[in-house]
């Protein structure tokens, strides 16, 4: 590991403290302490990334830097129970309608039972938290957490690990095919938050399983989240990520999902929210056969800043790809994409595209896109491409003359841009409530000062 010189504000003895505490705090997770040892001393070697790292040259984290360790000192179970945890009516206007089946909830970081509806025993699913396992199965866990933290490019993911309070365990038997998604419900509540969610999911051979990772918040926060997902041969999963977190909130969050022979992904990510949002999704197709879509939608307004980081590496022939993400930024809001596709050598005979789309809605408004190939292969059929522009005015055109007034035809084309996105959501329940998330966040485009459309 090499070395690196943390910033001059970087006060490494401030994170060594918290993160001593959490093993007191919470006893049922005792266990990873010394797993967040180690994965401090690796974030502790450089601190955060800054706009040095090629990876973050568009997104600074001083923001996060300067707030991050008054945001490490989460209540303890006694206090959370005793306190902080909201009611079921608090919780239910918050959460996608149609989901009940499988719920599981966690709170400032911590699983909360009474919030929660667990799977049937026939469900074809295992599900546990960190802080319930077993002590036999404690120990084959540690080496899939420490997995994503042992290198300069994951601080960040160094930095989740180092505060890990709690996460679920999920296993799809073999051959199963759950109906049901499982909705994992991540909820900051309260001021001075922060919470390092962690997912760690199995589909055994030929399952298939949905998973919905939802996040909120209620004001100042810090999520840095981990989602491991590993797919068995012929293995089918449908992934949904959507980012709803409060206005003034940092949301760090990373996905790695492997792909085994004839397995496959449909992946959608959708960040609504948040003051400065990173997300980064990694997928490994090492597996002939292999097959991942992934679908992006993102919304900057008002001063937010949103950037997506993608990874897509080939490692095996007949592999297939297909990757479309958009973004729309108002205001002085600023968008960054970051889309990069590796082929390797062994990979003969892949086929992958990538596209990225970006609507610029007022003169303030940024984006940085950068799609990426890198090929070792030499038969393959692969492209990429981004576009940048404003609002068609053709479109507008067509709407006004069937007399639609000039926001409302805006609001329809800006509508009609995201829902494709929308709309390629596998779970059709879930169309018409994100649908309305979408419209009530660019809604909050045309209440900010400023510039406008």
């Amino acid at each position: 590991m090499s070395t690196r010189t943390p910033s001059t504000d970087f006060d490494a003895s401030l994170y060594r403290q918290a993160s001593e505490n959490l093993g007191r705090k919470f006893p049922a997770t005792d266990w990873l302490s010394p797993l967040r040892g180690k994965a401090l001393a690796r974030f502790s070697n450089g601190g955060f990334p800054t706009i040095r790292d090629e990876d973050w040259r568009y997104t600074s984290l001083k923001r996060v830097a300067r707030r991050s360790s008054a945001l490490l000192h989460p209540a303890s179970q006694q206090e959370q129970s005793a306190e902080h945890l909201i009611s079921s009516s608090d919780l239910v206007h918050r959460i996608l309608p149609g989901l009940a089946e499988i719920t599981m909830v966690f709170v400032n970081g911590m699983y909360q039972p009474d919030l929660s509806s667990a799977p049937a025993p026939d469900s074809g699913l295992i599900i546990s938290t960190l802080g319930a396992l077993k002590k036999e199965e404690q120990s084959s866990l540690l080496a899939r957490l420490e997995t994503f933290t042992g290198t300069d490019d994951c601080r960040v993911n160094a930095f989740s690990t180092a505060f890990l309070t709690d996460g679920l365990v999920i296993d799809v038997l073999a051959g199963a095919t759950v109906s049901a998604p499982v909705y994992v419900v991540f909820l900051n509540h309260g001021n001075t938050v922060g919470s390092h969610p962690r997912i760690l999911m199995r589909l055994a051979a030929n399952s298939s399983a949905s998973l919905v990772e939802h996040h909120l918040s209620e004001t100042d926060s810090l999520t840095s989240g981990i989602t491991q997902i590993e797919c068995a041969d012929h293995a089918s999963l449908t992934y949904l990520k959507l980012q709803q977190e409060h206005d003034s909130a940092f949301h760090l969050a990373s996905q790695h999902i492997s792909l085994a022979k004839d397995s496959s992904v449909q992946a959608i990510n959708l960040d609504l929210g948040a003051g400065l949002s990173r997300n980064g999704l990694t997928v490994h197709m090492n597996g002939e056969h292999a097959e991942a879509r992934l679908h992006g939608l993102f919304i900057a307004n008002g001063t937010s800043h949103i950037d997506n980081h993608t990874l897509v590496e080939h490692k095996a022939p007949n592999t297939q790809s297909s990757e479309v993400y958009r973004g729309v930024i108002d205001n002085r809001g600023r968008g960054v994409f970051n889309g990069r596709i590796v082929v390797h050598q062994k990979a003969q005979k892949t086929n992958a595209q990538l596209t990225n789309a970006n609507l610029l809605l007022s003169p303030g408004a940024e984006i940085d896109t950068k799609p990426e190939l890198e090929i070792y292969a030499d038969d393959v059929k692969c492209s990429h491409g981004s576009t940048v522009g404003r609002i068609d005015n053709n479109a507008l055109f067509y709407l006004r003359a069937r007399g639609i007034p000039e926001d409302e035809a805006k609001q329809l084309v800006i509508r009609a841009f995201g829902n494709e996105i929308v709309m390629a959501i596998p779970i059709p329940q879930l169309h018409e409530p994100v649908t309305d998330l979408l419209t009530a966040r660019l809604e909050q485009s045309d209440d900010e000062p400023g510039l406008s459309a």
